[in-house]
């Protein structure tokens, strides 16, 4: 994934499969600033495991979410920050 043009729940529900794929062997995720990690993440939590879209974001923050905010809001159904 190059961009947060990456960042669709078709790339998240890939992302939850090969978590759950891996089982407990342990998986490393990551990317130069965990920008796209986090936003994965927050997308995931959403599709995948029924997150509400405020509560995703904020995990997605907490996961390294910072310059690609707004594409996760958007992909989250939340309006822009103001």
């Amino acid at each position: 994934m190059t961009g947060s043009e990456g960042l669709t729940e078709a790339n998240a529900r890939a992302l939850d499969a090969a978590l759950e794929d891996a089982g407990r062997s342990g998986v490393l995720v990551a990317c130069a600033s965990g920008n796209r990690v986090g936003g994965l993440f927050a997308l995931r939590a959403h599709a995948c495991q029924g997150m509400a879209p405020e509560a995703a974001l904020e995990l997605g923050k907490r996961s390294g979410l910072t310059k690609a905010e707004p594409a996760v809001r958007k992909a989250l159904g939340l309006p822009e920050e103001q």
